[in-house]
């Protein structure tokens, strides 16, 4: 038999700056490296938007007030700052920093005036039980996920609260409600699509067993 050559299924993308979050640093890969030359006594500024979960650096050469040190990954191409205050001081940020697979973690940076900017994913950073539900604002909005002993039966968006009481929930297993606030409804659609699609590529295709009922099938 002929040889052929095997075509990878996941595209390498090698001219994309990149930044991956996790509770102890942020990893800056090879192509930011080289974009933003790093080098021995590289520092970062870090700017928060925290209405919309975004993060931005600021990378420069001397050692200014609120700067941190860039430092060169051992073994690799990639270089990485710390991310522990900022971890410690967003649930929003520690949400993404803790979720398991990393593909969640990773983000793209893209140029605003003198930043680098990465757009952080909502992820679900306030829980609390079904017991709980007077505690979330009868207007808050966003998106939501259901959970029956850790398991997610439902992902959805809107009025976090009063979704809850909408026709046949009463009847739905589940013990706990993890939410963020999301005002602007495109946002909601983006980011409700996004999660049930990264629950199907983790299930084999299929949707959480309320979505299925309710016909939430977002593309």
């Amino acid at each position: 038999m002929a040889w052929q050559k095997f075509t990878r299924t996941r595209r390498v993308d090698r001219e994309t700056p990149m930044i991956t979050l996790n509770k102890s640093h942020f990893y800056y890969n090879a192509v930011a490296a080289r974009m933003l030359e790093f080098k021995d006594g590289k520092r970062v500024v870090y700017h928060i938007d925290e209405a919309n979960r975004k993060i931005g650096f600021e990378f420069i050469t001397e050692d200014a007030d609120y700067s941190y040190s860039v430092f060169a990954k051992a073994n690799s191409a990639g270089f990485r700052s710390t991310s522990q205050d900022v971890v410690a001081t967003y649930c929003w940020a520690k949400a993404v920093a803790l979720l398991q697979d990393s593909s969640d973690r990773r983000f793209r940076l893209r140029p605003d005036a003198n930043l680098w900017v990465a757009q952080l994913c909502p992820a679900f950073e306030t829980k609390v039980l079904r017991s709980g539900i007077s505690s979330i604002a009868t207007d808050a909005t966003g998106i939501y996920r259901y959970l029956n002993s850790g398991i997610i039966v439902y992902i959805g968006k809107g009025k976090i609260r009063s979704r809850l009481n909408e026709s046949g929930r009463d009847r739905w297993q589940f013990d706990t409600i993890e939410y963020s606030l999301v005002p602007d409804e495109n946002q909601q659609y983006e980011w409700e699509s996004y999660w049930i699609d990264r629950f199907k590529e983790a299930n084999n295709d299929v949707l959480p067993s309320y979505n299925v009922i309710a016909g939430r099938a977002v593309s």
